[in-house]
């Protein structure tokens, strides 16, 4: 069983698999926990959320057929059109058929970047050479902790308060039990705290989630310590693999603890609101009077 195990890992196609999974499972459990609807057909997975921060559509596989196509994205938009709230639709390596982005851009869709798909053998998980001085590490067991927690990670991420404070209800029924499959961290320099990690423990690979830092302690090694110390106990919990999905700016760090890279998940947004959409449509208005009164040249 381990040499299949072995073997299964050693191909980039299946870890890649395991990346989109874990993202997928760590979607599904915060909105179940939360209140909100899980729903699978055969061609996507829907994330209809309590609130509008989470809703997503993952895992997308359509024949390449344009009608059926058409079909197919408009009936996993409706329940969000339907609700007037905002979705991301996330596009991984499983996504069929792979020109999907371009098609979900046809109708509305807005594409804001991507992650980097990332994963790492913890067997080949070092020893970390280095103790930032007066750094200590505690997990999060309470509401209290997680305000905390949210507050030091909106910090990080530079949310604005109204975000942080929907995230913060949004948390608000997760588990803080010692076997919760979302397990969350806090690093505290000189008790102070300053960073923040997040373990989702999936079916088949651990995910790292949420890391964070604020200004003031970057470029210190808080946070590669903090997110080697969770690495660390997942593989002391029997985990072989663990997984991410990275931003530009944490990159670096990940690849410096031996994080590979595999894939990528594009993110692509929808919202129709109609207020939103009026604004829109105003702007979009004023910026064509403006071209026909003034010529593009002007404006460049």
């Amino acid at each position: 069983m381990a040499e299949v195990f072995n073997s299964f890992l050693s191909e980039p196609q299946a870890i890649s698999v395991l990346i989109e999974t874990n993202l997928i499972e760590h979607s599904f459990y915060l909105n179940k926990v939360n209140h909100g609807e899980n729903l699978e057909s055969d061609n996507f997975k829907w994330v209809i959320s309590a609130s509008p921060i989470f809703n997503r559509i993952l895992g997308a596989s359509f024949a390449p057929i344009e009608e059926n196509l058409d079909d197919g994205i408009q009936k996993a938009l409706n329940p969000f059109k339907m609700a007037q709230v905002p979705v991301t639709w996330l596009i991984g390596p499983s996504t069929k058929p792979p020109d999907l982005g371009q098609r979900l851009q046809r109708h509305g869709f807005v594409h804001r970047g991507y992650w980097k798909g990332m994963a790492l053998d913890l067997n080949l998980l070092n020893p970390y050479p280095l103790h930032p001085p007066g750094l200590s590490v505690r997990r999060v067991t309470n509401l209290s902790g997680l305000e905390t927690w949210l507050k030091i990670a909106g910090a990080g991420f530079q949310f604005p308060a109204t975000l942080t404070r929907a995230y913060n209800s949004y948390f608000k029924n997760v588990s803080f039990t010692e076997n919760s499959p979302w397990q969350l961290y806090i690093a505290l320099l000189n008790g102070i705290p300053v960073s923040t990690c997040t373990l989702f423990l999936g079916s088949e690979a651990v995910g790292i989630y949420w890391t964070a830092t604020v200004a003031g302690a970057n470029r210190r090694g808080v946070a590669s310590f903090l997110t080697w110390q969770l690495l660390q106990h997942a593989a002391n919990q029997g985990y072989r693999m663990a997984v991410l999905h990275s931003t530009n700016a944490g990159h670096p760090m990940y690849q410096r603890l031996g994080f590979n890279d595999y894939c990528n998940i594009d993110i692509y947004t929808y919202d129709a609101r109609p207020w939103l959409v009026q604004i829109k449509t105003k702007v979009a208005a004023r910026l064509s009077h403006m071209i026909q009164a003034n010529g593009r040249q002007n404006l460049l």
